[in-house]
């Protein structure tokens, strides 16, 4: 039985279509995986500012403020020369989440890792997205947690109501609960410096959207934002406005 070989055009036009069919997939695939890191990172978010809810009916405030607030109020602490990520006590409203700590539960831990972070760089990189300034690593990697959190509900002085550094009270929230961000993707911070805090060079925008991320508001609800220094759907801080 003949069995003639293909010839080098059929090669190059078989060659030929699979590349033009990736081009036309490629996209929509890049963007359905986008989409799914986008609603991962939200239900992540939402189950922190759960978490948040159950430590304020526990304790009727927020945790107290430590070094790096803003990172450490839950998350994993990476121990032993291969850095294995645990839950701990020390991280506070990990206190809520867990029932026993120290705890390697995976389910848990991934609640504080955003699958889209690649850490955090400067805005003015000629890239798109630049190397990232935390020696190439994720924020989860560096701090424990890929989300940010709000440094101005840990300390009273930073939230401008008096000098004792202490955690706010529930009751001392002057806003709307719906506005107020408790903690979000790392690019809130980034996005909301003046132009003369040195941070404003710094950007976090994971999900393609530029100063865009999702956030957890005291009532639970979350959403995606675009960030900005004049913020106008959200606030950071805790009181009214007219009191500031």
């Amino acid at each position: 039985m003949n069995r003639r070989a293909f010839t080098l055009l059929e090669l190059i036009i078989a060659v030929g279509l699979v590349a033009a069919l990736l081009a036309l997939l490629l996209p929509g695939l890049v963007h359905a995986r986008e989409l799914s890191q986008k609603a991962v990172c939200a239900a992540n978010t939402r189950s922190i500012g759960l978490a948040f809810q159950m430590y304020l009916g526990d304790h009727r405030r927020f945790p107290a403020a430590m070094a790096g607030s803003a990172w450490r109020y839950g998350g994993v602490d990476f121990v032993g020369p291969d850095r294995t990520p645990v839950l701990t006590a020390s991280r506070p409203i990990n206190t809520a989440m867990v029932d026993r700590l120290p705890s390697s539960e995976e389910a848990f831990m991934q609640t504080f890792r955003c699958p889209a972070d690649r850490g955090i760089w400067r805005s003015d990189s000629s890239a798109a997205q630049g190397q990232s300034v935390l020696d190439g690593n994720s924020c989860y990697s560096s701090f424990g947690t890929s989300y940010r959190a709000n440094p101005a509900l840990f300390d009273s002085t930073l939230a401008g109501i008096d000098t004792l550094h202490r955690p706010l009270a529930e009751h001392e929230i002057a806003v709307g609960f719906s506005r107020l961000l408790i903690a979000g993707d790392a690019v809130w911070h980034y996005a909301t410096r003046p132009e003369a805090d040195p941070d404003a060079r710094l950007d976090a925008s994971w999900h393609r959207t530029p100063k865009g991320g999702n956030m957890v508001a005291l009532d639970g609800s979350v959403r995606f934002e675009i960030f900005s220094s004049t913020p106008a759907t959200y606030t950071l801080s805790p009181l009214r406005e007219s009191a500031r």
